[in-house]
């Protein structure tokens, strides 16, 4: 399964230092361990406080992420191809800008 949120761990285990800061209670030492004790949401609201994300990327995020639950669970939601096709070219590009970005620090 594609799963974009995946380059957000990477850049929060890369600064694990500032994890501990922002996140004193979180005992992460791994992506894997991260991804197994945190929801997404959570990790999403750690990045945003690292600096990481900005406040709107945050939001945006949540925002996809609900989206792609909805259609991960039973529910009355069926996006048609174009819909599915918007929320790709979204996260990528997102995920793509929050990327570069980061990779200049």
């Amino acid at each position: 399964m594609f799963d974009a949120y995946s380059d957000t761990s990477d850049l929060i285990v890369e600064n694990i230092e500032l994890l501990k800061e922002k996140r004193p209670n979180w005992k992460v030492s791994s992506k894997e361990e991260l991804r197994e004790k945190y929801p997404e949401f959570q990790i999403i609201e750690a990045a945003k406080d690292m600096k990481i994300l900005t406040k709107s990327e945050m939001k945006a995020l949540h925002g996809l992420l609900s989206k792609r639950n909805e259609c991960a669970h039973p529910s009355e939601y069926f996006p048609d191809l174009n819909e599915t096709l918007g929320y790709i070219s979204e996260l990528l590009n997102r995920i793509g800008k929050i990327n570069e970005r980061n990779s200049k620090r």
